[in-house]
């Protein structure tokens, strides 16, 4: 591994709440106080951020079981190409990952990559069907998984549910709910308002998000288990999640970056590419969503990346696939968002990196000599359009193209080792 130097950058550490123009130096794959050696390789980040490695708790690799539309190889590469050292991948895949041969499968295929590292999330219940438990103590032990979710489904049954937080209170697992009532929202194809109705839609009631919420925090405080909201998108669901944080509840939540940017509206300009699970909901909610990012009660964004075929996202919008990528335009999307001074640049390194390893118990999220050296660089002044034609991801389907975007990631730096690089030294 080489010595490297990162010189004369703006280095911001949330986990010590470092902003400062300086130098970092990485030998043997470890962030050190200062070089042994000459350095072998010297990258300049002037003008430019150095961050600990960004974190995303929610991407779909697809693989085992839909590599036609994405596949481990080009999901990592993605997730290398917008910045994150670490994904966790949900677990609907074709076998579900509800099960030690399937999850170890996937994460031994991404350490053979020697780039971003995967943390393969395990399904609540076994073939996420909502009534039988998967085997935590087992998965947990063989595996090293802590994070259970039946992402693409809520789990409805208030016993199974109850369950699931009693095992996570006793085995200090993280259970990540899509917080969605089926029976309520009848799998509609976008939020049930005033533009729904405009375009004879059918929506989904914005109470099958709301109710699970509430019924999830309920079951965190009777049980001591840990409750983590997916892709929040409700102003009320948020100040349910605030409420209970004050009353000490041990829940946590995470936001998409098209939430916290785009509305219902956005259907009628980009069609079934804005069709995403929860849907996009009326400014009222994106604005909650960013107040509640902003000032902690929403701790992690994560993108949800889910890449779909055109094919997939073709037809009407009742029939297309929901979902739309992440992992290459969330930097640029957020750092929007800084410009607009929403967020601080400290606010959004410690929701994209050093929350996410604190909420889900994953190395990294900090700059502090003795870890290992998994960065990012971020140019926040590298104006661009975004352009689905040059993704590492198989996936294009984003509302984002043509987006004018301030910046963007530059430098993805894993145990030491570069794994992306725009820069030219």
């Amino acid at each position: 591994m080489a010595a490297i130097l990162i010189k004369n950058g703006r280095v911001i550490d949330p986990s010590t709440q470092t902003d400062k123009i300086g130098d970092l130096f990485i030998e043997n794959g470890t962030i050190v106080d200062r070089l042994e050696n000459a350095p072998q390789q010297t990258i300049d980040a002037a003008g430019k951020w150095v961050v600990p490695g960004l974190i995303d708790v929610h991407v779909h690799l697809r693989e085992p079981g839909f590599e036609h539309k994405e596949t481990i190889e080009t999901g990592v590469a993605a997730a290398a190409a917008g910045g994150f050292t670490q994904v966790v991948a949900m677990p609907n895949t074709n076998p579900t990952a509800d099960n030690v041969d399937t999850i170890r499968y996937v994460m031994d295929k991404a350490r053979a990559l020697r780039s971003t590292r995967v943390i393969q999330s395990c399904a609540i219940t076994k073939g996420r069907k909502g009534t039988e438990l998967v085997n935590f103590e087992t998965i947990m032990k063989q595996t090293g998984v802590t994070v259970f979710t039946d992402d693409g489904d809520g789990v409805s049954d208030d016993a199974v549910m109850e369950q699931a937080m009693q095992l996570s209170a006793s085995l200090h697992a993280v259970i990540s709910q899509h917080s969605e009532y089926s029976s309520i929202s009848k799998k509609a194809a976008m939020h049930e308002g005033e533009v729904s109705k405009r375009i004879h839609v059918a929506g989904q009631p914005i109470a099958s998000e709301d109710k699970m919420v509430l019924r999830d925090i309920e079951l965190a405080k009777k049980t001591g288990g840990h409750i983590h909201v997916s892709h929040i998108s409700s102003a009320n669901a948020v100040q349910a999640v605030r409420e209970a944080k004050a009353q000490g509840v041990n829940v946590t939540a995470e936001v998409t970056p098209h939430h916290l940017h785009l509305t219902d509206e956005t259907v009628l300009d980009a069609g079934t590419i804005a069709k995403v699970a929860p849907p996009l909901r009326p400014g009222e909610h994106v604005l909650a969503c960013r107040d509640a990012l902003a000032d902690g009660t929403i701790d992690v964004i994560a993108t949800d990346h889910a890449p779909h075929t055109l094919d997939d996202k073709a037809g009407t919008i009742d029939t297309a696939a929901f979902g739309m990528v992440g992992l290459e335009i969330s930097v640029p999307v957020l750092l929007d968002l800084v410009k607009q001074n929403v967020l601080t640049p400290m606010r959004m390194i410690d929701a994209m990196s050093t929350a996410p390893a604190r909420v889900f118990g994953l190395s990294g999220g900090t700059l502090q000599p003795g870890v290992p050296a998994d960065i990012t660089i971020i140019d926040p002044d590298m104006p661009h359009e975004i352009d689905p034609r040059t993704f590492k991801s198989k996936g294009i389907n984003t509302p984002f193209a043509g987006f004018f975007a301030p910046g963007k990631s530059v430098v993805t730096i894993v145990d030491g080792n570069v794994v992306y690089s725009e820069l030219n030294n």
